[in-house]
């Protein structure tokens, strides 16, 4: 999509403020002045100058023309020797800035308030320093202040109890967006209401189960202890531990006598299972890749505290009704964003495709089940960002606490297909295709590079463009999917976000990728198939209320984030049932307590972190590496005014994230939500 009118006035200013910085004894102008101005990263800037044209480089040159003939950033930098990182900052911008210049409500009460803890930490500091002079004694103080550490520790984990057992008694609290969470007399009081005491047929096969698990159990406990294990023997355990949920690494499936004996209490009945998801910062044009380029690995494994992989990621336990609106909070809490930019979620554009069937007409259908509305107003796309100011941890905190539900009215069935009915989709397009050589293949193909009305607003015939390799005349409905990006001004294959997790991703059933293929609904006829009575009661009703809303069954493997869309941050989201890929990593008992706060608080739980916090408006994944470079400057090799160069880039840079609220270490992992 283009560049909105708000973004290029915002270019324009950093533009015209660049401008003014040029002096006599710097006529090339000032990009550090400017970021500072503008409380954005200097790679930002460049971007942002290039753009506008105030900033000429061969660099950018080649890269724009290698580029256009559609090659990746990876075969740019291989092309002129140069890393992707430094191809990144040359190239200019074609999307959204997704700048500051004119924030929301939301972002200027986020900032205020970023800026009142600074001032109070600051204030605490001099008062600390005040009273360690005072002592007049350095022996004193330093005393003093690991008594001071102490007592604020130990006061940390006594609040941190008080605060388990207060978010537990408000995990059952009903407020205006959370519904009451079902509790044991409630199950037990529809089990009455269905007459399941009054089926002899129902509790016969109900004792019999409950007869084979506690012989099981017994057999399981017997040979368990038994010294000497025959072949048999423990083939027989291992059968017994995955029926019994007893396993190594088990956690939807975990036996919940274990749980509960740990827990010291019985479990809630809600959420009725818990998922386990990772989520790992990739690269926006290759997020199908797991790899990050060389360069940029190895900065995060120097500096970004990265041991497992080559990028930064998250292992986190969630109810696995968790909804993507709520998802989005929890990512926000886990990398360390402010929730200041735009961001949506979506899935690999050939999913996308293949449930479409590859024509917008199919698209039109699955809008409203599984896509979002491109018509969708403002008020409904945003209407949990409601921070009106105190603790924005607090905030974020009460949007990912369950139980869920959705009161964004704009992603209901029924408006939704309100907005397809008012499309005209015999509407005809020319569809441009060009023609590329690939590089790494060798052989050329088609892409489409333009899609233009055959009438313009007027009724009058619009002309192609003379260069284009081929020309295809297609009404509406005919369209391929990725074509409608071009049309509309919001993306319409991003995911509607009441929909909970389960119900969009396919989760492997003992470690990341266990599933099977047919378990992924893969066409549009599919999906319509499997839904279709839910979204035939839906319309012959017309009850479209938040609790009435259809559910799609799962449809990928692979679920994107994206956030500030000039920044370009993606997450690549995928899931298991258990987590037998990560216990060299964390304990079984480890495991159990995220489990058990997950479904005691009804709240996401992080159990692994690879790698530091991230920061608003750094420039992206590339910006993130070249800031992280700065603060870890190599003095060795440097002169006397080198040194002194970097050590002042290092500190304003540090003073600069800091007020974006960034902090390398925030929290253990079982703490952390």
């Amino acid at each position: 999509m283009p560049i909105s009118e708000t973004d290029q006035k915002f270019m324009q200013d950093v533009a015209a403020y660049y401008e003014k910085t040029r002096t006599v004894s710097e006529p090339e102008g000032s990009i550090r002045e400017t970021a500072q101005h503008f409380n954005i990263n200097r790679t930002k800037v460049r971007k942002i100058l290039t753009t506008q044209g105030i900033l000429f480089s061969p660099i950018t040159e080649d890269a724009m023309r290698l580029r256009e003939r559609g090659l990746t950033i990876e075969e740019i930098a291989a092309a002129l020797s140069l890393s992707p990182s430094t191809v990144s900052t040359y190239l200019p911008y074609t999307d959204k800035v997704d700048s500051a210049l004119d924030p929301s409500p939301h972002t200027v009460k986020v900032r205020e308030y970023r800026a009142y803890e600074k001032l109070q930490m600051e204030r605490q500091a001099e008062k600390q320093r005040a009273s360690s002079a005072e002592r007049g004694n350095a022996e004193d103080a330093i005393a003093g202040a690991e008594i001071e550490e102490r007592r604020r520790e130990k006061s940390m984990d006594e609040s941190w109890k008080k605060e388990w057992e207060k978010d537990k008694k408000m995990s059952y609290t009903e407020t205006y967006h959370r519904p009451h969470r079902e509790t044991w007399e409630d199950a037990e009081q529809m089990r009455k209401q269905l007459g399941v005491e009054d089926d002899p047929k129902l509790q016969g096969w109900l004792e019999q189960l409950n007869e084979e698990k506690a012989a099981g159990e017994a057999e399981w406990h017997e040979l368990k202890d038994k010294a000497d294990l025959t072949e048999s023997e423990r083939e027989r355990v291992a059968v017994l531990s995955r029926k019994l949920g007893l396993f190594t690494g088990a956690l939807n499936d975990r036996n919940r006598v274990e749980l509960e004996q740990l827990s010291g209490e019985k479990l809630p009945f809600s959420p009725m299972a818990v998922m386990r998801l990772h989520l790992e910062l990739c690269d926006p044009y290759h997020p199908d890749s797991s790899e990050l380029d060389e360069e940029t690995a190895e900065i995060f494994r120097r500096y970004g505290d990265v041991e497992r992989d080559s990028t930064i990621s998250r292992d986190i336990i969630v109810p696995s009704d968790l909804p993507l609106y709520a998802l989005h909070y929890v990512i926000q809490k886990a990398f360390g964003w402010q929730n200041s930019h735009l961001h949506q979620f979506d899935i690999p554009i050939e999913r996308a495709k293949a449930l479409c069937h590859h024509n917008a007409s199919m698209w039109s259908c699955l809008v409203g089940l599984i896509f979002r509305s491109p018509m969708m107003g403002e008020e409904d796309e945003f209407w949990t960002d409601d921070y009106t100011g105190g603790s924005f941890k607090n905030w974020l905190r009460k949007k990912y606490t369950g139980p869920y539900l959705s009161l964004n009215h704009g992603e209901g069935l029924i408006p939704c297909q309100e907005d397809m009915m008012g499309l005209d989709m015999n509407r005809e397009f020319y569809v441009c295709y060009e023609q590329m050589l690939h590089s790494k293949e060798g052989i050329s193909r088609e892409y489409i590079s333009d899609i233009i009305p055959v009438l313009d607003n007027r009724g009058k015939k619009q002309n192609v463009p003379q260069d284009t390799f081929r020309v295809k005349r297609m009404k509406l409905e005919q369209l391929p999917p990725e074509c409608l990006g071009r049309i509309f001004d919001r993306d319409p294959l991003a995911l509607i976000e009441r929909l909970p997790i389960d119900s969009v991703l396919v989760a492997g059933k003992n470690r990341l990728g266990d599933y099977e293929e047919s378990e992924i609904c893969n066409t549009g006829e599919e999906m319509y198939k499997a839904v279709k009575k839910y979204i035939d009661n839906v319309i012959h009703s017309q009850e479209d209320t938040p609790e009435a809303q259809v559910c799609p069954i799962p449809f990928t493997d692979v679920l994107y984030y994206h956030y500030d869309f000039g920044d370009d941050w993606t997450i690549k989201i995928t899931a298991s049932w258990n987590c037998e890929d990560l216990m060299e990593l964390i304990s079984q008992e480890e495991l159990d307590k995220g489990q058990i706060k997950c479904r005691e608080l009804y709240r996401p739980v992080m159990i692994v972190r690879d790698g530091t916090f991230l920061i608003d408006d750094v420039g992206g994944i590339h910006g993130f590496a070249d800031f992280l470079r700065t603060i870890h400057p190599d003095l060795e090799n440097m002169d006397k005014e080198e040194k002194a160069l970097a050590k002042q880039e290092r500190k304003e840079y540090l003073e600069w994230a800091k007020g974006q609220g960034w902090k390398k270490n925030d929290a253990t992992n079982r703490n952390f939500f």
